[in-house]
């Protein structure tokens, strides 16, 4: 998993500036700075950058999926193309709001390929969140890239709610890695 870092200021002000405000200017440097901490794409391999979807009607309200906008200034930065592979067909609620225990429950069936026949075979993925609270989310994502073929596949965020994401530290963040990382 790539961050730019934990969930705490400035990071978390300017999070929320983006997705709850509409100050635009924080998509761009936001994803600006992660662009610059992805890894090379391997060469020879399909890149596909996507973004976690939000439900129809939390877009509607909201107006905007603030980790797609992330997402598309990530591809632009990059020069890859971005690619709209997932949809939420289950109106959640946020993960923030929920205690860890309720999360996995919260996203299970939340998510489903946006093509029924999409192959991602020899594709690397990288999949844009704007925070990684419990990696239920992630987790769920991962797992339904992995049924359509994806060789690899990179989670991206801007920030973690939890003090570790590159060491599990229980069960539960150890399965996120693996999935995510395998």
């Amino acid at each position: 998993m790539i961050r730019l870092g934990p969930y705490k200021a400035p990071l978390d002000r300017r999070i929320k500036s983006l997705k709850f405000h509409h100050v635009w200017k924080w998509a761009d440097y936001l994803g600006k700075q992660l662009a610059t901490a992805l890894p090379q794409p391997h060469v020879g391999h399909a890149i596909y950058i996507t973004a976690v979807p939000l439900h129809r009607n939390r877009r509607l309200k909201r107006g905007y999926n603030q980790s797609e906008l992330i997402a598309k200034r990530i591809a632009k930065q990059r020069q890859f193309k971005y690619h709209t592979l997932l949809k939420r067909t289950k109106d959640t609620l946020p993960q923030s709001s929920l205690p860890p225990s309720k999360r996995d429950a919260n996203v299970t069936g939340a998510f489903s390929i946006i093509h029924p026949n999409l192959n991602l075979e020899n594709a690397h993925v990288i999949i844009i969140d704007d925070v990684k609270t419990s990696g239920s989310t992630l987790k769920q994502c991962a797992k339904l890239l992995r049924k359509a073929n994806a060789l690899t596949i990179t989670a991206a965020v801007i920030a973690v709610a939890s003090p570790s994401d590159h060491q599990p530290t229980d069960d539960h963040d150890a399965d996120i890695y693996q999935t995510i990382h395998a």
